[in-house]
């Protein structure tokens, strides 16, 4: 597993940023690969600058969201950008940690979530039919974030984005949280 803080993501985030934005990318190497740095632009997507249509061009049509299903973080994507004039002002997240896992990591991730007492209620993300049923080839990504409201700390979240590369592009394929 490979682990960043937010330093680590400051400086990932100037490495990639090229690729973030659109221009150039095609003339620099991609230093974290191809599924590495969608998830890293869902995060920012999601986490930090809340561009939510920016999130629904990196996610798969049929991309689940917990265990809802096919295609359901596609709606809730859509039904997110309809409340985001009311979301968006009232609370920001503040990354603490990304750490990129695979298939065989999820056990090693589980065991030390159990044992951080603001991640062991986080239970559900590893049920059966959560992140579990939905890794598989791909790439998965554990985000830490602080929840902030009036400036102040008031909840740790988990987010986790699985990344796979379908008809030859990297799409998120699966999300969850806490």
């Amino acid at each position: 597993m490979r682990r960043f803080g937010l330093v680590g993501l400051l400086v990932v985030g100037l490495l990639a940023a090229p690729a973030w934005a659109g221009e150039g990318a095609s003339s620099i190497p991609d230093p974290l690969g191809g599924a590495k740095n969608v998830a890293l632009q869902a995060v920012r997507n999601f986490c930090i600058t809340w561009n939510l249509d920016e999130l629904d061009e990196l996610t798969a049509e049929d991309a689940a969201y917990e265990d809802r299903g096919p295609g359901s973080f596609k709606e809730d994507i859509q039904e997110i950008k309809k409340m985001t004039a009311q979301i968006k002002g009232q609370f920001q997240l503040s990354v603490r940690e990304i750490v990129f896992f695979r298939k065989d990591d999820v056990a090693a991730l589980r065991a030390r979530c159990a044992q951080n007492s603001e991640l062991a209620p986080k239970t559900d993300l590893w049920a059966p039919a959560a992140l579990p049923a939905h890794i598989g080839d791909g790439v998965g990504c554990f985000v830490i974030a602080k929840e902030m409201r009036d400036n102040k700390e008031v909840d740790t979240e988990v987010y986790i984005f699985v990344v796979k590369k379908i008809q030859g592009e990297h799409k998120v394929v699966y999300f969850d949280n806490s």
